[in-house]
């Protein structure tokens, strides 16, 4: 396997390089320290720095030019003093000495689960090999050394370091910094919430929307020029601190969550930023980074976790494995306005964009709401305000692990020896269970009611709050959809939950319609009638299971249109293989996510329909015809077939089967010959969703527009022939309706008569029509197949042929 390695920084005494093999990715820092003590003070000031931008597995070699025990002093008295911030630096960067041979050489043990924690923690068992042994062909001098790992010479290695750094590029720089404009102003503006708790100024969203006619321009102009300058009136800046208890007694500081309250047009300024940061986020931040982006959630994480457990409980590997559990600490709180500075320089922002964020965070006054009261207000140094829409985009820059909060979980074949070793090493308390993870319990084995109790307790506390109110039946309704069913919503994204908690969840819903605040009530209307849809006669409220079904169902869409994500890797990697979701053959059970999506797998599968694109998709393994495998329907499938793609069996608009070794029964090939192929090489193969009645109400047209398509699709338009069959009227009051309103003059004129139909809906579709003149004779006729569609693009296209031939 190659290595790939580039130069990561240079500098008067280091030189840092970044390596990659396959997966795997760590970093080197070759020191040659400087005699002069003050020197060396800023070099240890440097790697501390340094160690803020790495966060992979990192080792560090060479002369240090420093003693750290008296041990490795021959002669003379050990100066602890002078070994005190070589020390300190260890310290603060969790850095261990590994003892190697000839020289010192320090390992990173955070955020470190494989072969490297292994180094870290277990020194004494580093079998070391010095690098410049003459018994090493090729490596037997310091210079071949570096001439071997760093080709071309430093300048070459300085313009890798440049081209390799994740940093914004020219395309986000001009969307940052190109002129504003009142529509992309006006469209943050509805972007926000209009009645969040307003900033100093006192005026919420909801004015500024109201009255953007008359204050419109000004906001505008004042926005662009913070944007053309960098900076703005420092009052906008001014920001009220809103406390709220994170515990039902707070007993100190720590227990209550800081809340930034900033004026509507700081807001603006700093929201517009992020509208045109975003789309490059994944520039710049990793593919671990679970938030913030679009595309990726909390669940993602959760996933990844749970898959990682359920690895280690299946593991036969004697070593062990470990999973840390990392708790983040006053992330906010803590944040460097000049490391911050530095950062955005590192990522590649304009320098325009960088003097208005610093100026956005450095010129903040603050003042504490305190009941109901402003206290005086203070000047921060540090750190990012709570609330604010560029606040989430910055601290992931900077976060600070919390040692007391955060665990390490070993698996069952890991040794008690090597437990306890690396427990003292690390510092970090070892758990028997991770418990839960961003608010989801981890889990094994088989699911049972007491795991998902907790919400059931959150949904009861609430309900014991609503019951002091008197609310009719249309509230508790109303309580019910926005609030009560969304509390198991997030528990429900990733796990399969019992029968009997989905249970309780229905039958504490149905008794506080009913019943309210008290035990007596009758149920006047049956489960099953209200948890259908509107359109069905019911409230719109689901059931528990059905509600469970479609937040899983949104697993399995994912894992067919979004590919890339880290989770859907993980789920293809370990259960996968090459093997499609919807025609999985593979029975074995897994972790509780992959169980959750086989099971809600069988009720969704009816819901995909195929769609080709570039014809990449197996010809005999996937349902591309929309007539099932066709695998399942021979006898066997000859190896050299194994590997046809449908592009490679359909070409140049005809189906070759002449080219295949496994014989074909003449029914699958006259289906396949009635079924019209349409490649695009631009399109990948790909799955759609069926089509339902919800996408017309969601179309951009006036209401009245979408009751005309409405009727249309139903063949309710008021037309004649419509009319008569409805109301059944004779020739003679037919003949006073033709002389009605409705009556119009056909002159010389074509008619075009078109129908489209399909087998199943989406299925097999056809089209066809005719072109008569104003008598009614036939002038031509036409007809095709549109391969698997639905009703709709079937008469659609019959329209559209018909058109084109008229």
């Amino acid at each position: 396997m190659k290595v790939i390695l580039y130069v990561f920084e240079v500098y008067k005494d280091t030189i840092t390089i970044r390596l990659s093999l396959g997966n795997a990715r760590w970093f080197f820092t070759g020191i040659y320290a400087s005699p002069v003590y003050t020197s060396r003070l800023e070099l240890w000031h440097h790697i501390n720095d340094l160690r803020r931008d790495i966060t992979e597995p990192w080792l560090l070699m060479g002369d240090f030019n420093e003693i750290i025990r008296p041990s490795e002093q021959k002669g003379g008295n050990f100066s602890h003093t002078r070994a005190v911030p070589l020390l300190n630096v260890m310290n603060n960067c969790n850095l261990v000495d590994v003892n190697s041979t000839g020289g010192k050489c320090y390992a990173n043990s955070t955020l470190i689960i494989t072969l490297c924690s292994y180094v870290a923690v277990y020194p004494e068992k580093i079998m070391a090999i010095s690098l410049l042994d003459s018994k090493q062909p090729g490596l037997s001098t310091l210079s071949t050394l570096i001439l071997y790992i760093w080709p071309g010479g430093r300048k070459q290695g300085i313009s890798s370091v440049a081209s390799n750094s994740p940093t914004l590029n020219e395309e986000a720089c001009r969307s940052l910094t190109k002129q504003i404009t009142k529509e992309e102003v006006t469209q943050a503006l509805n972007q926000m919430h209009p009645f969040k708790a307003p900033g100093p100024d006192g005026f919420q969203c909801i004015f500024f929307t109201q009255y953007w006619h008359i204050i419109g321009d000004d906001v505008v102009r004042l926005i662009s020029t913070a944007f053309e300058t960098g900076g703005f009136p420092p009052s906008l800046s001014e920001t009220l601190i809103a406390l709220i208890p994170k515990t039902d007694c707070p007993n100190n500081l720590k227990e209550f969550q800081p809340i930034s309250l900033c004026n509507t047009v700081y807001k603006l300024i700093t929201k517009i930023m992020v509208n045109r940061l975003r789309p490059f986020l994944t520039q710049i931040i990793g593919p671990y980074q679970g938030n913030f982006l679009p595309g990726r959630g909390t669940t993602d994480n959760d996933i990844i976790l749970q898959e990682a457990i359920h690895t280690m409980r299946k593991s036969k590997r004697k070593k062990g494995d470990m999973v840390f559990k990392i708790d983040l600490e006053k992330a906010y709180d803590n944040v460097s306005w000049e490391f911050l500075h530095l950062c955005l320089i590192k990522n590649g922002f304009p320098p325009m964009s960088i003097k208005l964020i610093m100026f956005c965070v450095i010129s903040s006054s603050l003042s504490i709401m305190w009941n109901g009261r402003r206290l005086p207000s203070f000047t921060p140094t540090r750190g990012l305000r709570q609330g604010g829409p560029l606040s989430p985009y910055l601290f992931v820059l900077w976060l600070k692990v919390n040692i007391n909060k955060s665990k390490v979980f070993f698996s069952s074949t890991t040794r008690s020896g090597k437990i306890s070793s690396i427990v003292a090493s690390i510092g970090i308390n070892r758990t028997l269970s991770l418990e839960k993870y961003l608010g989801f319990p981890m889990m094994h084995g088989r699911l049972r009611r007491r795991y998902f109790e907790f919400f059931e307790e959150k949904i009861s506390k609430r309900l014991a709050i609503w019951q002091h109110n008197l609310l009719n039946k249309a509230g508790r309704m109303t309580l019910i959809k926005s609030v009560l069913n969304f509390i198991p919503n997030y528990y429900m994204q990733i796990a399969w939950l019992p029968q009997t908690t989905c249970d309780v969840i229905d039958r504490t819903t149905r008794n506080f319609i009913w019943k309210g605040s008290s035990d007596i009530g009758i149920h006047l209307v049956g489960w099953d009638k209200i948890t259908k849809s509107k359109k069905l006669g019911g409230v719109g409220i689901r059931k528990a299971r059905d509600a469970n079904t479609s937040l899983l169902g949104k697993l399995v869409w994912n894992i067919h249109q979004n590919s890339d994500a880290l989770w859907v890797k993980v789920i293809q990697h370990k259960y996968l293989k090459e093997e499609n979701l919807l025609n999985l053959t593979n029975n074995k059970t897994g972790s509780v996510t992959w169980n959750a999506i086989r099971k809600a797998l069988s009720a969704l599968k009816e819901g995909f329909h195929f769609r080709l694109g570039n014809g990449n998709s197996s010809f005999w393994y996937s349902n591309w015809s929309g007539n099932g495998v066709i695998a399942n329907q021979v006898m066997f499938v000859d190896i050299h077939d194994l590997e046809m793609r449908v592009r490679d069996v359909y070409t140049d608009g005809n189906w070759q089967f002449n080219l295949l070794y496994t014989n074909l029964p003449q029914e699958i090939k006259e289906k396949l010959n009635s079924t019209a192929i349409n490649l695009n090489p631009f399109v990948n193969d790909c799955y759609t969703w069926k089509a339902s009645w919800s996408w017309l109400w969601h179309v951009p047209a006036p209401e009245k527009i979408k009751f005309f398509i409405w009727t249309m699709l139903h063949n309710s338009l008021p037309t004649r022939e419509t009319a008569r069959n409805a109301l059944c009227l004779d020739n003679e009051m037919y003949s006073d309706y033709e002389n009605g309103e409705m009556e119009c003059s056909w002159g010389n004129c074509m008619i075009l008569n078109v129908d489209g139909s399909s087998i199943g809906n989406p299925g097999i579709s056809g089209y066809g029509g005719l072109i008569r003149n104003a008598d009614g004779a036939w002038i031509h006729g036409f007809f095709g197949n549109l391969g698997v569609t639905n009703i709709l693009h079937a008469e659609l296209m019959a329209i559209y042929k018909g058109l084109l031939l008229a």
